[in-house]
């Protein structure tokens, strides 16, 4: 779809008809903002001079709020590109996230006051009905986490939650886990590649993702005739394409059966949340170049290699 665009240097105050004030109405609460490309949004810090706009995409601004979204949207210059990030039946509304779900009270606050409503989706009727208890007990273990083993945070993060992550999402285990796989990965010192492939592991589950073909708690292939498969796709949120890179780049190493479903579902991933196209994939990531050194994916893969890796469960 073609956009609108509106440039940010655009001044409604010079607008003075009634006519025109509902117009900037219609357009601050159905316009979307977007660097130039997506895929280059994650690479761009505050202080890059890079030119940003705002566009209205009229069939796009139909899409209804839900923070159970079943589609994601990327931008490459003026064209949106809107895609399914599960398997739906036909005719199936789509819907995406019109504010940041982590903080509930904010986003309800923020559906309120632009919009005139409050989301009742699966994800906030189980926040409404999750005990102010759990929710402080949740608040209390992630400030603990500076003076507290991340491993035993998470247990006890997943004690808080009563709803199965495959219904409702649990993104601040996501996030943690997250956390724990990053770490365990880069870190020279103490880096496990084995834990790192882990906990990417439980990190997409706790999004809701069901996975087949690998053992859940040691990362090892389960060499099933299907081999890796995901049954169902949770929450699709930006940092997935991070779970499935490290599950990648560990399986290069310890299961090559699952390493190259795990590229093709981060190819996926990086097509639905990241660029909107898979074309660019490849070289985003520096794969498969012969010049020009390894990429950074490359050299977690030798990093790996250089491990004495042994199956371990955890958790």
């Amino acid at each position: 779809m073609i956009g609108i665009l509106f440039l940010r240097y655009l001044s409604w105050e010079t607008i003075t008809d009634k006519r025109s004030f509902l117009i900037e109405r219609i357009v601050s609460l159905n316009v979307f903002g977007s660097t130039v490309t997506s895929k280059d949004a994650p690479q761009i810090s505050s202080q890059d001079n890079v030119f940003g706009a705002s566009g209205l995409w009229i069939k796009a601004a139909y899409i209804n709020h839900t923070c159970m979204k079943n589609c994601a949207r990327t931008f490459i210059g003026d064209t949106m590109i809107v895609r399914a990030t599960k398997d739906m039946p036909a005719n199936t509304e789509l819907g995406w996230c019109y504010a940041d779900p982590m903080n509930r009270e904010k986003m309800q606050k923020s559906l309120s006051n632009s919009w005139g409503f409050t989301c009742d989706c699966a994800m906030c009727q189980d926040d409404a009905k999750t005990p102010l208890k759990s929710k402080a007990r949740r608040k209390e273990i992630l400030a603990s986490l500076s003076r507290s083993d991340p491993r035993d945070a998470a247990v006890k993060l997943e004690s808080t939650y009563a709803t199965p992550a495959k219904d409702v999402p649990r993104f601040e285990l996501f996030q943690l886990y997250l956390a724990m796989a990053q770490h365990f990965i880069k870190d020279k010192g103490n880096g496990n590649a084995l834990n790192a492939s882990i906990y990417a592991l439980k990190a997409l589950e706790a999004l809701g993702f069901v996975i087949y073909g690998v053992d859940m708690k040691t990362s090892m292939s389960q060499r099933t005739k299907t081999g890796l498969v995901v049954k169902q796709w949770g929450y699709a949120a930006e940092q997935i394409t991070e779970c499935w890179e490290i599950l990648w780049t560990v399986w290069r190493v310890t299961s090559p059966d699952l390493a190259e479903k795990a590229k093709f579902y981060w190819k996926l991933a990086y097509m639905m949340v990241r660029a909107g196209e898979s074309d660019t994939f490849d070289d985003y990531y520096s794969l498969g170049k012969s010049t020009g050194g390894e990429s950074e994916s490359e050299k977690l893969v030798e990093r790996v290699r250089a491990m004495n890796l042994k199956p371990s469960g955890i958790l």
